[in-house]
């Protein structure tokens, strides 16, 4: 039979990580196909609607000008017509003829104009939706509205944007994954303490990465716009890492708080950790 540090052994976070990386990869593969259809179809009708729009504003515009040159005749002929009922008729409803038209063309164009600045929007929305993900949900029912979260998000990207990202160097790599596998082997003895240094290993990787460092929150949501779908586990393994401060966390909760940290360790050093035994660091 195994003993109990063999069985913890077989369930360390090394065992399943990098499944639990692959399900987020495939949770976010899934969330853009379902969403690509619905999509697909709302940029057809939103496209459809502004070629109606501005078809109709091109009849409106040409009806309203062959109007204004109407009554440009009507007014030429003028000193030539006689001065009866009949002519002041025709004149008057010509006159009243291209005032009507040039109303409809304003309204028309105003219509256009608007349908124009949805479609815009429209994009803008697809592009945030697209690129964020359930982050975009989260903050969405978070603000319970969708143009603030946009708002939020688009914030978001103007702020990291800023920031001097930069990759790891190969020995940076191979440094981290050693120490991450040297927290890795403490959890089988002490899996708080491996729980701590596995948030600080973190902090340290997205600082080496060119992340400044802040609170949790800013942090979480300026890693959102980079890690989309591995930032809401983040934040649960620092709930988790809380929760152990206070006593209420439990082994077991623990160790889904080391997969959670290991799936975005894996994205900001962007290598396997499963590899971490082929790294061989060498000094000098």
């Amino acid at each position: 039979m195994l003993s109990n540090k063999s069985r913890l052994l077989t369930r360390l976070p090394g065992a399943t990580a990098t499944s639990s990386t692959h399900q987020n990869a495939e949770r976010g593969a899934v969330y853009r196909e379902e969403h690509a259809l619905v999509d697909d179809s709302q940029k057809l009708a939103d496209r459809y609607l502004v070629v109606i729009q501005s078809q109709y504003a091109f009849r409106a515009f040409f009806s309203a000008v062959a109007s204004l040159n109407s009554r440009k005749t009507i007014r030429g002929a003028e000193s030539t017509c006689p001065r009866n009922g009949s002519c002041l008729a025709k004149e008057g409803q010509g006159g009243l003829m291209s005032t009507s038209n040039i109303i409809w063309l304003i309204v028309v164009i105003i219509a256009a104009a608007i349908a124009a600045w949805a479609l815009i929007e429209r994009q803008k929305t697809l592009k945030l939706r697209g690129k964020f993900g359930p982050e975009y949900d989260r903050v969405a029912q978070q603000e319970h509205s969708a143009h603030r979260a946009e708002g939020i998000l688009e914030h978001r990207e103007k702020r990291v944007s800023k920031f001097r990202i930069r990759s790891l160097r190969e020995e940076e790599r191979a440094r981290f994954a050693a120490e991450w596998r040297s927290v890795q082997e403490r959890f089988v003895d002490d899996p708080r303490s491996a729980v701590a240094q596995a948030d600080r290993l973190i902090n340290e990787a997205l600082k080496a990465r060119g992340y400044p460092m802040s609170e949790f929150e800013q942090q979480a949501a300026d890693l959102s716009v980079q890690y989309p779908y591995v930032v809401e586990n983040y934040r649960k393994a620092h709930q988790i890492a809380l929760d152990e401060q206070r006593g209420a966390a439990s082994t077991e909760q623990l160790r889904i708080a080391m997969q959670y940290y290991r799936s975005l360790f894996e994205d900001v050093l962007e290598m396997k950790i499963a590899n971490v035994e082929h790294v061989e660091v060498r000094h000098g």
